[in-house]
């Protein structure tokens, strides 16, 4: 196993009475095969990662018998400590994973993501780990199939939603933002995705969906696309815990409509109001809007816009967070290729002048596509696209806030480069490590990493 240490093997064996069995490890070390035994059952023996690796990998265990005795060899079980990211493909049907959404979902990393179908159409599709970690492709097997309706399960956002997973997502039979809710904690079976809503049905509505917990209810920030040169920012809020019920979801407004805007929002809570990032395609700058309500029901809430950073080509794939106490955000600055994060001096952002404290992350090459910010262990961290070369990048901060060049100074770490990979990455902690779901284009796969150190 890639990025793990050897500890142990366990061998299962059944030796009949006055039998006994002889085990031999392959030691590099010495160049020799370094025997133990006799055994009369089930044993255990420690290994040294340094001399019982091969060059290219690999542990040789071989089980002997002499004098003419016998064995039933059933089991040989490794046990490993696992170091660097580990690095699992979650999904390899067809073309599937680029639209994909991560979170912590009854304590397990779960994902929802389109998998293309044998009529070459996207269905919605649930994953949830059956380990806390995810770290090993064996605990990603048990998918759920939630929409397969036509071509549907654009743009998912996966959050917990009143204990039950819950996805946000955009039907392309019809373009309209549809919700769906796991009725058990875990969401594990099919029939357990009944409650499906309509959330907007008003035009092309529904992409670049981000859901969120807001004032203890469900929450959905997304894209209206009018025309070629103008699109809307929408929000829409649910008046119940669970947004079961289409009923519920009677809070629909336009946040922001000046000219074509909207794209990569990340809806998240900043000092108790809901509060949106995005990008303003026509003026090509990162904007900011957050409500003067805890909830943001209404239009006349949403009167904090502002522009957050007015270089001209930033603000590409945003993705905020509440780092230290204020709102942070992580983009793409699209003429230089450059990745930026950028923080609010102030815990609400509302005003231009809050958002000073602007820095360069990464800026060697293209760099900084589909960012996904997230705090890890007290610090902001970054994963992002590397388009030279086509690989997955992480980079974490010295300090709490990130707001300075220097918190950013550490070389970033190169996830996966096994191919072309890391395009649509979502990052988030679980259990104290990062962990990011993406995707391979290569193989067409969703592919999941989680980092042990």
């Amino acid at each position: 196993q890639s990025g793990a240490v050897l500890l142990n093997v366990e061998v299962f064996a059944g030796v009949p009475a006055g039998n006994s069995i002889y085990i031999a490890l392959a030691d590099y070390g010495t160049g020799r095969w370094e025997f133990a035994g006799p055994f009369d059952g089930n044993t255990q023996l420690n290994l040294d990662d340094a001399r019982h690796r091969s060059p290219s990998g690999s542990c040789y265990v071989a089980v002997l018998t002499s004098g003419g005795d016998s064995a039933d060899i059933d089991l040989l079980e490794f046990s490993v400590d696992s170091l660097g990211w580990q690095v699992v493909t979650v999904y390899d049907l067809l073309r599937s994973g680029f639209y994909n959404s991560l979170a912590v979902i009854n304590g397990h990393p779960a994902m929802a993501f389109q998998a293309e179908d044998a009529l070459d159409e996207g269905d919605l599709v649930y994953v949830r780990s059956s380990t806390s970690t995810g770290a090993a492709a064996a605990d990603w097997n048990n998918y759920v199939l939630v929409d397969s309706v036509g071509a549907t399960g654009y743009d998912p956002s996966i959050a917990e939603i009143a204990g039950t997973p819950a996805i946000s997502f955009q039907d392309g039979n019809t373009d309209f933002l549809r919700y769906v809710r796991s009725t058990t904690a875990s969401g594990d079976n099919a029939a357990d995705w009944s409650q499906f809503v309509t959330v907007d049905d008003s035009g092309n509505v529904g992409s670049n969906s981000s859901l969120a917990v807001i004032d203890g209810t469900p929450a959905i920030s997304y894209y209206e696309s009018i025309s070629g040169t103008e699109g809307h920012l929408k929000y829409a809020r649910s008046t119940s815990p669970t947004g079961a019920d289409a009923a519920d979801w009677s809070q629909v407004v336009t946040v922001d409509s000046a000219g074509r805007v909207g794209w990569h929002s990340s809806l998240v809570t900043v000092d108790g109001n809901p509060a949106i990032s995005y990008y303003d395609l026509i003026n090509d700058v990162l904007k900011y809007a957050r409500s003067t309500t805890a909830t943001g029901g209404q239009p006349a809430d949403w009167t904090q816009i502002v522009i957050a950073d007015s270089d001209q080509y930033t603000g590409n794939y945003s993705s905020m967070a509440v780092v230290d106490g204020q709102p942070a955000i992580s983009y793409y600055k699209r003429d230089s290729d450059d990745l930026r994060f950028i923080r609010s001096t102030t815990l609400t952002g509302e005003q231009a002048a809050d958002w000073t404290q602007k820095v360069t992350v990464h800026a060697m090459g293209s760099i900084g596509e589909y960012t996904s910010l997230a705090v890890i262990s007290g610090n902001p961290a970054i994963s992002y696209y590397d388009a030279d070369n086509k690989s997955l990048r992480y980079i974490r901060a010295t300090s709490p806030s990130g707001e300075d060049a220097a918190a950013w100074l550490g070389l970033p770490v190169t996830v996966d480069d096994s191919g072309e990979v890391g395009e649509s990455t979502h990052l988030v902690e679980i259990g104290g490590r990062p962990a990011i779901s993406y995707y391979d284009k290569t193989n067409g796969d969703l592919k999941y990493a989680i980092l042990f150190q």
